[in-house]
């Protein structure tokens, strides 16, 4: 019994020690769990179409635009800048900025506008799926990405998320390259003009950075948090298990040193959706998960053959009162023990009477069987005070060696 309640009480603290460990590159927060995306070779096509509210072009262009989207493609990845009359985004002005945008609606692939506002629908739907249709480029940049959801307070409940790279150029850079966050929802509803509508693809926060080495093959280890603070103000609600609604897409823009006077490039872009709970990063995180699991196996197999053992450990006790008197009863007890050996140590009778041979110490082997026949008395003082007393209640003291010692209850009835 020892034995099996140490490794339970191992088993459940391996989770905490486990939960700490993950925690320690890192004393303010603990990474609850994680998911990781290898670099890209082929930088998929950008393409980003920028809309706002109330605005009949708007809603034309972004049709034709969402008929060029094919779910699973691994060629593309399409971002919906939407501008709010209630709630502007600074993000979506400055993003227009950065390509030269002036007016919406407005599609641009690559960083490049494609000057959609001013063009129909078939020279729409021409240039962009011979742009889509076009070959990806080779990266410039390894980007890996590791998302990890955070608990940043301690209190078991995820708040945070941290986007994380390690980011080597496979030649020199501009030093005006930048490293892009977008954090983004896939299918989002939004109310406008008193109606939901869906938006695909659409950008919650854009995060633009330039903290990293552009030197060739020198490896920076960037990261980027978005607090609790910064989820709130965006609007983004992030669950316990399930956060696959949304998303972040990192992407380098710039171009090469001897090109820094030229416009910006794509250089590399990697995506992924926000782990859910039952996802793991890495094989080490899986191993982890698995071994936690057949631990949590292994205690219930251990609690169950512990039952079943005792179970069919403990013997059956019977009995009856075969004579009885104003003073005396005699009595029949009889004891089977079940697959394992025992001693029986003692028996008493209670206050009320007494037994002559209290002591025992009698032994049986496995699934062994021992009558004994009990001379019982009233003590005096009992029939002084009263000529009415109940049966006594045998109390049988026992050793099961690998269950410990037990008392037996059996009352005694004619």
């Amino acid at each position: 019994m020892k034995k099996i309640t140490m490794i339970i009480i191992l088993i459940m603290i391996i989770p905490q020690i486990s939960m700490l460990a993950i925690g320690q590159d890192n004393e303010k927060f603990i990474a609850v769990y994680s998911y990781n995306e290898i670099s890209k070779n082929d930088s998929p096509h950008l393409v980003e179409l920028f809309t706002e509210e109330d605005c009949t072009n708007c809603e034309i262009l972004e049709h034709e635009y969402l008929e060029q989207i094919n779910d699973g493609i691994e060629t593309s990845i399409f971002l919906n800048w939407h501008q709010l009359t209630n709630n502007p985004s600074i993000d979506v002005d400055l993003r227009m900025e950065q390509l030269n945008i002036s007016e919406i609606p407005e599609i641009s692939v690559n960083s490049k506008s494609t000057n959609s506002t001013n063009l129909s629908k078939n020279m729409i739907q021409s240039k962009l799926r011979n742009q889509l249709n076009s070959k990806t480029t080779k990266s410039v940049v390894d980007l890996p990405l590791e998302i990890n959801m955070l608990d940043t307070n301690n209190d078991l409940a995820i708040d945070s998320v941290k986007v994380s790279s390690k980011i080597m150029p496979h030649l020199n850079l501009s030093n005006d390259t930048s490293i892009n966050v977008i954090f983004v929802e896939w299918r989002a509803i939004i109310l406008q003009d008193n109606q939901e509508i869906l938006k695909r693809n659409l950008v919650k926060e854009w995060v633009p950075k330039k903290d990293f080495a552009v030197e060739v093959n020198t490896t920076t280890n960037w990261s980027f948090t978005f607090t609790p603070e910064y989820l709130d103000a965006v609007g983004v609600e992030l669950d316990q298990e399930i956060n696959e609604r949304y998303g972040i897409i990192l992407f380098v823009t710039g171009n090469l040193r001897n090109e820094e006077n030229s416009d910006d490039e794509i250089l590399a872009v990697n995506f992924a959706k926000l782990p859910n709970a039952a996802q793991t990063a890495n094989n080490d995180q899986s191993l982890s998960w698995i071994f936690l699991t057949l631990l949590s196996l292994l205690a219930l197999s251990l609690i169950i053959i512990s039952e079943r053992k005792r179970e069919y450990g403990i013997p059956k006790l019977s009995g009856k009162i075969v004579e009885k008197n104003d003073n005396s009863i005699t009595a029949i007890m009889k004891i089977k023990s079940g697959n394992l050996p025992l001693e029986i140590r003692s028996i008493e009778v209670g206050n009320n009477w007494s037994l002559k041979n209290k002591k025992v110490n009698k032994t049986l082997t496995t699934n062994e069987e021992l009558e004994l026949k009990l001379n019982i008395r009233r003590r005096k003082k009992e029939i002084e005070v009263s000529s009415i007393i109940e049966n006594p209640t045998l109390e049988v003291s026992i050793e099961i060696e690998e269950l410990g010692g037990w008392v037996l209850n059996l009352p005694l009835k004619e």
